[in-house]
């Protein structure tokens, strides 16, 4: 991996190479102690950086929202599944010769958020802002809070953009009166993953499993 096409993808020129260097230097794949610690730090920091950079992009993008609304999409956002997903199609998957499995994920949106934190400590705010905004600013506006809002629309995007079809939802109980029914919903992905909800229609079962399953999935950060 050359350092030069990480800059040229991030959209920045490194004044501090070995910023650079130690951003790259994930713990599961260095050996050094010093330097998983050089990178969790960075990580630390680019975390943080990338928080205030996204909530001033949500707050300057969509001035009509609510308070409400505006916290729904900076918890999609922020989340570690988003982060990868921009890693991912902005290249850094290529740069960095990895797998887009469950495990790398996590790399993927570690690393992005230490790159983060080194473009902030060589160039300051508005260089972090401006990397930020290149890698998420139009996908943040392609986004509708409606979606946001609606388990079954998330877990259907995450699994199509993965390629494991669309969500399959399977009434596993039916219980209570006529009158005054339960439903048990299981939903299942192509990755063999599942979730479960239970509700007073077979509709709000089926937002419960999605949602259920979404937790999961952010959890276990993939």
């Amino acid at each position: 991996m050359q350092l030069e096409d990480v800059s040229l993808c991030l959209g920045y020129q490194f004044k501090d190479v070995s910023l650079l260097s130690r951003a790259l230097s994930h713990p599961s794949r260095s050996a050094d102690k010093s330097c998983s610690d050089a990178f969790e730090r960075l990580e630390f920091l680019g975390d943080r950086v990338y928080n205030l950079v996204l909530a001033a992009l949500l707050y300057e993008t969509f001035p009509h929202d609510s308070e409400g609304d505006l916290s729904i999409r900076y918890h999609y956002f922020s989340s570690s599944l988003f982060i990868a997903d921009v890693a991912r199609s902005g290249g850094l998957v290529r740069l960095l010769n990895v797998v887009y499995g469950k495990g790398e994920r996590s790399i993927l949106a570690d690393t992005l958020e230490a790159l983060i934190g080194a473009v902030y400590l060589d160039g300051g705010y508005d260089a972090a802002s401006t990397v930020v905004k290149r890698w998420a600013q139009e996908r943040v506006k392609n986004y509708s809070v409606e979606n946001l809002k609606c388990p079954k629309n998330l877990l259907q995007e995450w699994a199509q953009s993965r390629k494991f079809g669309i969500p399959i939802y399977e009434v596993t109980d039916r219980s209570g009166t006529d009158h005054s029914p339960v439903f048990t919903v299981q939903v299942l992905i192509g990755n063999g993953l599942t979730g479960a909800g239970t509700g007073s229609s077979k509709q709000i079962a089926e937002q419960k499993a999605a949602k259920t399953l979404m937790s999961q999935l952010r959890k276990r950060g993939l």
